[in-house]
């Protein structure tokens, strides 16, 4: 090895610290030129391996990554917070913007809450779904008159007496008297014996105080199914269950004079609660949807008119409810 590269290999050894502290043991035991030549040399040979190992670290360093090595972390993944875009400054003055803030604040604390609309009935009456059938309804007798204060004089009748009457328009039935048990069956057999003599009645007057309900809107019913007229003269005063009566006609009549009236049905032993109340709206509701009454009339009587109380139509307010009647 010549001076000049032996120069060079020592000045490398001397840069790595390690390699130096063990050539400086080896030296201070040669006794020769040649021995420390050989030394020198050793170490150098020594060097070029450690450089080589270095070299292919390096390298490795250097070659680009496996994919599993590329995948993001989770925490990479995740996405980032994005923060909302922010407002300009104000440029009004900080006292006028408070005032401003404080102003937004009592308008929206003064509006009112909106709430979602809901279809609902008007307020004190039932829904209108009829809760008995015709003939549940039919089944159930019910005392239904008038209220004493209103005089009738057949106010406490317990009869009931049929006949034949006529006019211009011909031949009816009148009825008069309180709507008793078995008052449909009398009314049938009053109206089979005059066809058997060849009258054919379609017409039905009627001058009551009211009485046992099913009976009155089982006559109300064969009225209907049967067309028939119902008519009131200058006489007649129909109240409560009679009102039924008259209200099932397909057609009507009234006389100046005459009156019919209308309120809700009631159990005699029981007070008139809002329960009772709607049950009775809802009970009767088929009959009188069944002879196609005005449901505002139904809805007036019903949820206003109770026991103590008369609704009632003469010809000044009838036509109202019954668009189709004659007055004479």
């Amino acid at each position: 090895m010549d001076g000049i590269n032996t120069m060079r290999l020592i000045a490398r050894i001397m840069n790595n610290k390690f390699t130096m502290t063990l050539l400086a043991l080896s030296i201070s035991g040669c006794s020769t030129t040649n021995q420390l030549q050989s030394v020198i040399s050793g170490y150098g040979h020594l060097l070029k391996k450690e450089e080589a190992v270095e070299k292919n670290t390096k390298a490795q360093k250097e070659q680009p990554k496996k994919f599993s090595e590329l995948k993001p972390s989770i925490q990479e993944r995740l996405p980032k917070t994005i923060e909302p875009p922010r407002k300009a400054p104000s440029l009004e003055k900080p006292s006028e913007l408070e005032k401003k803030k404080k102003e937004e604040l009592k308008v929206s604390q003064d509006k009112p809450v909106s709430q979602p609309e809901a279809a609902q009935e008007p307020v004190g009456r039932s829904p209108r779904i009829p809760t008995k059938t015709i003939e549940e309804i039919l089944r159930y007798k019910i005392e239904y008159r008038a209220p004493e204060k209103l005089k009738h004089p057949l106010q406490n009748s317990d009869k009931l007496y049929f006949m034949i009457g006529e006019d211009e328009h011909g031949s009816y039935l009148y009825a008069e008297g309180a709507v008793i048990e078995g008052a449909y069956n009398k009314f049938l057999k009053y109206v089979r014996h005059y066809k058997d003599r060849g009258i054919n009645l379609n017409r039905f007057m009627m001058h009551s105080p009211g009485g046992l309900l099913n009976e009155g809107l089982a006559i109300g019913k064969y009225i209907r199914d049967n067309n028939w007229t119902t008519d009131a003269d200058k006489s007649i005063k129909c109240y409560s269950s009679c009102g039924f009566i008259y209200a099932s006609g397909i057609t009507q009549r009234m006389k100046k004079g005459a009156e019919v009236g209308f309120h809700r049905p009631y159990y005699p032993g029981r007070g008139d609660t809002p329960e009772l109340i709607n049950q009775m709206y809802s009970d009767y509701l088929s009959y009188w949807e069944l002879i196609s009454g005005d449901i505002n009339l139904y809805d007036t009587f019903m949820m206003n008119y109770d026991r103590n109380d008369m609704y009632i139509l003469d010809k000044t307010n009838i036509k109202q409810y019954f668009s189709d009647i004659e007055i004479y």
